[in-house]
């Protein structure tokens, strides 16, 4: 029953069961409805009768197919089923259509034919799985202490041998052999042999205990290439082993001599070897007997100097000057070589202007104070100071680190450094092979103090990727723009690019800003959009032209609808 003060909607209807309406009764896109078996009908736009809906097929269901069917496309628009294959299976595609592979079996191993899936069935306890070219397979592999060697195209074992018995390759396959069968014969030299047994000379023995041959107290030398001999046991107490100019004897010891005084020289000179059995003093280096200490006006050495603590009160100078403490000189020290000490300290007062610091290679060709070390060199190529930590591990760096007056090892310092190969952490700077500038507790400033462009490039271009110039214009790929253009990112493949505003298409919004639930949009304006609350419920959008859109309530001056019964 129609609800009081409503005129009812009724379709075109037939309670007549199977009844179907022709074509004559409907017109296009009309519809009609049977009561009984619960049908919808429509006529289409080519005059043909059409089932719309239909009560007897549940909803979200497709008719036919069995029980576990796949459903799929088998052409366009045309839908079929796949039976459920049996238990184990698997579905694959053949290229055309869905397919269920072949049966496993127990413990089977899923491989590809290259059009299809296949099972290798499970080998037998111990098996080893190889692949033969095509396709997976088990071999044995022997019985136990059996060893597992390839023939070239597919895995065999070769039995454990006797016991004793070494392994030996006859030249395409291992073997086990005993080593009664093995002779290194009686040539002149074994090369390499276990037990050298008869040969005269082992180059190599894995182990020799004794020698044989000698006797007790006897020593061995050899008596010419690859022949070795025994000396007579001492007989003497007292003698020492001597050469006799052919043969080594035990002969008597020479007697010890002794001198108080060596000849020549002058109060607290050195005395020193210049060649053999030739001793002289130096007239350079002396030694004060009353502070037990060496001192000198110079010390100079053609050669080398070396100690445990070398001291000069002027200049220290001698191709190799090496110390395992303290080098110190009152004035400088210079080595043609090099300097060696476990502690070099300079102490030279570097407050004075100098073209030299307190470490220094060359001469400045400028002076300035408070130099702690100075390089200079002339060369038509690039002069390096090169710093290296050659350690991989996770946590190697090497670093050069300036600090200010409330620096610590941890707190206000700047750090330029490298991180190795491997090394690992959380975030840029830790990253491997990282080249890195940082500061710490501070600001970090990079820039020029002169009307002079920062210039950053990467990857050798022959442009600037980032200039930023002396009045603080900013230029990407060497492009400043012009006035009023925008910056537009153009990804991560080329560079950004300067754009004109009225160039660039915003496109599509997914949502508009503003507006409550059931507002419609219109547009005001050119290029400006407005939005009409929501109606009441019934009403209809009415446009007004060129003025905004309204809500407005259907009027009905006839509530009769007329309906036609089919049978």
């Amino acid at each position: 029953m129609a609800q009081a003060g409503f005129t009812p909607i009724q379709l075109y209807f037939s309670s007549t069961a199977a009844a179907v309406p022709i074509a004559g009764n409907l017109i296009a896109g009309e519809v009609a409805l049977n009561t009984t078996d619960g049908k919808l009908y429509f006529k289409d736009s080519g005059g043909l009768i059409k089932t719309l809906a239909d009560s007897a097929t549940a909803t979200g269901n497709l008719p036919g197919g069995t029980a576990g069917a796949l459903v799929y496309q088998s052409a366009p628009s045309t839908t079929t089923y796949l039976t459920l294959g049996t238990a184990g299976r698997m579905l694959f595609s053949n290229g055309t259509t869905p397919a269920y592979s072949v049966a496993p079996t127990a413990g089977g191993i899923v491989y590809s034919t290259g059009t299809a899936p296949a099972f290798a069935a499970l080998g037998a306890a111990g098996s080893l799985l190889y692949s033969n070219g095509t396709a997976p397979v088990y071999a044995s592999i022997g019985a136990a202490g059996s060893i597992v060697y390839s023939t070239g195209t597919a895995p065999t074992s070769l039995a454990i041998g006797a016991t004793d018995y070494v392994l030996t390759s006859t030249g395409s396959a291992p073997q086990f052999v005993s080593q009664a069968s093995l002779s290194v014969g009686t040539a002149a030299t074994a090369g390499f042999a276990t037990t050298a047994g008869s040969a005269t000379s082992a180059t190599t023995a894995t182990t020799s205990t004794n020698l044989a041959g000698g006797a007790a107290n006897r020593v061995v030398y050899q008596t010419g290439a690859g022949a070795t001999s025994f000396i007579s046991a001492p007989v003497t107490v007292g003698t020492v082993l001597g050469w006799t100019g052919s043969v080594f004897d035990w002969v008597s010891a020479p007697a010890a001599t002794t001198t108080a005084n060596i000849s020549g020289g002058a109060q607290y000179q050195i005395p020193f070897q210049s060649g053999v059995s030739t001793t002289v003093f130096n007239s350079n280096l002396t030694f004060n007997n009353g502070t037990n200490t060496f001192g000198t006006t110079n010390v100079t050495a053609t050669g080398a100097i070396s100690g445990n603590a070398i001291t000069s009160t002027t200049t220290l100078s001698g191709n190799t000057v090496s110390s395992l403490n303290t080098v110190t000189a009152g004035t400088s020290i210079t080595a043609t070589t090099s300097i060696t000490g476990a502690t070099i300290v300079a102490n030279k007062a570097i407050a004075a202007s100098a073209t030299t610091g307190a470490f220094s290679y060359g001469t400045l060709s400028y002076t300035d104070t408070n130099i702690f070390d100075s390089y200079q060199t002339s060369a038509n190529t690039y002069a390096q100071r090169i710093m290296q930590n050659t350690n991989s591990g996770s946590t190697a760096s090497v670093d050069y680190i300036v600090s200010n007056n409330l620096g610590t090892a941890t707190t206000y310092y700047g750090d330029f450094g490298m991180n190795s190969s491997t090394y690992t952490g959380v975030g840029p700077f830790q990253l491997p092979n990282a080249v890195y500038l940082f500061s710490t507790d501070s600001d970090l400033v990079v820039g020029t103090k002169t009307t002079h462009a920062l210039r950053l490039v990467t990857n050798d271009n022959s442009a600037d990727s980032m200039t930023i110039n002396a009045t603080g214009a900013v230029a990407f790929n060497g492009n400043f723009g012009v006035l009023n253009q925008i910056l537009t990112s153009t990804g991560n493949v080329t560079p950004p690019v300067w754009s004109t505003p009225s160039a660039i298409v915003i496109g599509t919004a997914t949502n508009l800003a503003g507006g409550v639930a059931g507002a419609v949009p219109y547009q005001t304006a050119p290029s400006t959009t407005g939005f009409t609350a929501a109606g009441s419920a019934g009403q209809y959008l009415q446009s007004n032209g060129t003025s905004a859109p309204t809500w407005t309530t259907l009027s009905v001056s006839d509530n009769s609808l007329l309906y036609y019964f089919f049978s």
